[in-house]
């Protein structure tokens, strides 16, 4: 849409637990809601491998919610046709173009050949190390049925692999009025 990211130096030469302290006091007086910060600020930086497990899901949950419904921008309606407008009429060049062909054909991700079946045979090898069977039970924990993952259980149930997701992991307690639960989680009880 043609629009730049605002940039302001505020402060400058600083030491790095002053520059910290102000960095929250900002983003309290801006408001995450109105930045692309995840956090409150305050912290040392910190790679996104450094961080222990929970912190992740209160990150990316944090994320999603700014992303439900109309705080996302790309489901927003005004916004979809400001970026459509924005796009339309714009006449790409063939030198454009074959340079964007080059580009893309000596792309890594297009030399590897994602679609290859040696790449199938690798991601399906991935996913059979990886499989946790799943039990199914009803609302009064009555045994129903046993899958071998997530994926074969909402192929066969037709329910979203994602609500199976959420309640395996605890994230909600049952979906469609079934509880699922981990075989690997029944025996270590």
């Amino acid at each position: 849409m043609g629009f730049k990211p605002i940039k302001l130096k505020i402060y400058e030469n600083i030491d790095e637990e002053k520059s910290l302290e102000l960095e929250k006091n900002l983003i309290k007086l801006i408001g995450k809601k109105n930045l692309t910060n995840m956090t409150d600020g305050g912290e040392k930086c910190v790679h996104w491998d450094d961080l222990d497990s929970n912190t992740k899901i209160k990150l990316r949950k944090q994320r999603s919610d700014k992303m439900i419904g109309d705080k996302n921008p790309m489901k927003n309606k005004e916004t979809s046709i400001k970026i459509s407008n924005s796009l339309k009429g714009i006449i790409r060049t063939d030198e454009y173009k074959k340079e964007m062909s080059e580009k893309i054909k000596n792309s890594k991700k297009h030399k590897n050949g994602t679609g290859s079946l040696k790449n199938r045979e690798i991601h399906r090898k991935y996913q059979e190390k990886n499989m946790k069977p799943v039990i199914q039970y009803d609302k009064n924990m009555n045994y129903i049925n046993e899958f071998p993952s997530i994926c074969e259980t909402a192929r066969q149930t037709g329910m979203k692999k994602g609500d199976i997701y959420s309640v395996v992991h605890c994230k909600q307690k049952s979906t469609h009025g079934f509880i699922f639960i981990f075989k690997n989680k029944i025996s270590e009880k």
